[in-house]
């Protein structure tokens, strides 16, 4: 059996041979690496996964230089299908238009005076201090300690909601020596901000904490569209995403696609929201949008990248975080 262990460090060795000038145009394409299940056949009493190579476009040259990087740097493992090719597109951030309404799931907010925006993912609170804070995506609200967070509002008028208190502290590299598994950013909520912490009524309550193991065959559903699915292509996959301030390789991120290809999870400027999952009665965390993937021409496509709601709060472990 190949353990996440095993395949961690067989990504490793991917990316450390990837370095090499002999491979540079495929490390061009490169846009995330991964063990699924997706689309592998296999006896039910079997193990089988599949080494999937993200990429902006599945060409047959793009799958001549996989396949040509496998046959010369890869030990075939009798647990594993080969590799294959996963269109993605490039992983991107992005800007969003302004929303109204009173500050919610789905509110856009950033940091007082930055271009930048994005989603309000949502609200949780610190079981030891009661503090309450707002939860994005770090690259949302990227700034100091202290910085003023705002709501964006139609009209081009930014209403002080909140400080940024706490990001994930992200290294450089492509293999850098403490993973990068988080995009999350908290802010303290000032006080006397109103505040409306309910999901929309078709997805109930939100349970108070997430799990640190999602099922493989969940529904995902975003908060700020709650008539969309999707459903998971990889679960731990290592990607490339090009934020505002550089590209970062980020670990133990969740790859999603839309079950009805002709809509997408996510559109431009929802990097932050929070997506869920039903579990009999309750509503579960699972992430929040950390990246739209991009065609080549510009559009967008049907996979999303999502943080997973455990790796956000295990960043901060002297909290006692809980969803509200």
């Amino acid at each position: 059996m190949m353990t996440q262990s095993l395949i961690d460090g067989l990504i490793d060795e991917i990316l450390l041979a990837l370095l090499s000038a002999t491979y540079a145009s495929l490390r061009a394409v490169t846009v995330g690496l991964g063990a699924t299940t997706d689309g592998v056949e296999a006896a039910p009493d079997e193990e089988k996964w599949s080494l999937a190579w993200y990429v902006p476009e599945d060409t047959p040259w793009v799958r001549q230089q996989i396949d040509s990087f496998a046959r010369d740097k890869l030990v075939a493992q009798k647990d594993s299908a080969n590799p294959h090719a996963v269109e993605v597109g490039f992983l991107r951030s992005s800007r969003r238009a302004t929303l109204g309404g009173p500050l919610a799931m789905g509110s856009c907010i950033a940091l007082a005076g930055s271009p930048i925006d994005g989603t309000l993912g949502a609200f949780v609170s610190d079981t030891k201090s009661e503090k309450r804070y707002l939860i994005t995506s770090r690259h949302v609200i990227d700034g100091y300690e202290g910085d003023l967070v705002v709501c964006r509002d139609p009209s081009g008028q930014d209403e002080p909601i909140a400080r940024l208190s706490r990001c994930s502290k992200w290294m450089l590299g492509d293999r850098p020596a403490k993973p990068n598994t988080s995009d999350v950013a908290l802010a303290e909520m000032l006080s006397g901000v109103a505040t409306a912490a309910e999901l929309p009524s078709e997805l109930g309550r939100l349970a108070p904490k997430p799990r640190q193991t999602i099922p493989s065959k969940a529904t995902l559903i975003p908060v700020c569209y709650p008539n969309l699915e999707g459903t998971f292509t990889d679960q731990r996959a290592r990607v490339l995403v090009e934020f505002p301030t550089g590209e970062y390789w980020l670990s133990d991120m969740c790859v999603l696609r839309s079950k009805d290809k002709s809509t997408r999870l996510a559109d431009f400027g929802d990097s932050g929201c929070l997506f869920v999952f039903r579990d009999g009665e309750e509503t579960v965390p699972a992430g929040f949008a950390t990246a739209l993937g991009m065609r080549p021409n510009g559009e967008p496509s049907n996979a999303v990248v999502i943080c997973p709601a455990y790796n956000a709060l295990a960043e901060f472990p002297d909290l006692e975080l809980c969803f509200l």
